[in-house]
């Protein structure tokens, strides 16, 4: 017994498009673009000003490296885990599509 549906014309056939600016990327977008546009706002008027008098500069350019041990203790690891393991299910849409 053939079930195909007798309604359905091989022939219709449904192209899925995907719109560009959703919700997401909106989301994604406002809030990247006025940290990219801050940063460089910033860099612009450090490159600028070419005082080596100014009084911020030695602390913008001292290198202050950390001397303590960084530890991964079995709690850092359960949460790195946990969250590579929502990210991947929220994102597995985007993975497996």
């Amino acid at each position: 017994m053939n079930l195909v549906d007798p309604f359905r014309r091989p022939s219709m056939t449904i192209d899925r498009t995907y719109p560009i600016f959703t919700v997401r990327w909106l989301a994604i977008h406002g809030l990247a673009v006025p940290t990219v546009v801050f940063s460089w706002d910033q860099y612009q008027q450090c490159s600028s000003s070419n005082d080596k008098t100014n009084s911020n500069y030695r602390t913008m350019t001292q290198s202050n490296p950390n001397e303590q041990n960084v530890e991964l203790n079995r709690t850092s690891l359960y949460w790195g885990l946990l969250l590579i393991f929502v990210l991947a299910v929220l994102f597995s849409n985007y993975f497996f599509n």
